[in-house]
């Protein structure tokens, strides 16, 4: 959780030189990116509790029927088996996903995993971007007459980086209900109707 207060202070500090609108950008990003981490730590949490449950199968139903135990074992295999690649999946689809913004911004720039320094390198290089357009509109070394590329594909990049980091917490909740549920279902605390 430190790092996350960490990067906190230093999103607020790169950013506090930007105008409003940028640093809005840069805070829902950061909150929607901790948000994902918290969640995703939890399904991580319930699955290797899951994964625990199973390697302790044999202790934990004590004397029971061949072909039920087998039962047993079969079902909480499977969930753990789909789970865990579940959220395998969903790490390598988000890790591509901002990937495809990062290379928007810096062509040398990717990350081999989720976390927050490389989530904090990203939001540096989109301010040092930011930079760069700012600084080029006060030298007067854009031709007012000539398009700006620069400027439209970085509205474009806020958009999508929003959507890509609100679609990826939506998934992660929804999936953090499936491993509530099954966490839930192993560990006996489910009211029958």
């Amino acid at each position: 959780m430190d790092n996350i207060d960490n990067i906190d202070n230093t999103l607020l500090a790169s950013c506090a030189k930007h105008d409003c609108n940028t640093d809005n950008h840069i805070l829902n990003w950061n909150n929607l990116f901790i948000k994902y981490c918290e969640c995703e730590k939890k399904c991580i949490d319930n699955i290797k509790s899951i994964g625990e449950i199973k390697m302790n199968l044999k202790s934990l139903l004590g004397n029971q029927k061949k072909d039920d135990f087998m039962f047993y074992k079969s079902l909480i295999e499977n969930s753990y088996f789909y789970l865990s690649n579940s959220l395998k999946i969903r790490k390598i689809k988000i890790l591509n996903d901002l990937n495809n913004i990062w290379s928007r911004i810096d062509e040398r720039k990717h990350m081999d995993k989720i976390n927050e320094n490389n989530f904090s390198a990203l939001i540096k290089d989109y301010t040092k971007l930011i930079d760069d357009i700012e600084t080029a509109k006060k030298n007067n070394t854009t031709l007012s007459w000539v398009k700006n590329n620069k400027i439209e594909s970085l509205y474009d990049l806020e958009k999508d980086m929003y959507e890509i980091l609100n679609y990826h917490l939506k998934l992660i909740d929804f999936f953090y209900l499936t491993v509530e549920l099954e966490m839930t279902f192993y560990c006996g605390k489910i009211k029958i109707l």
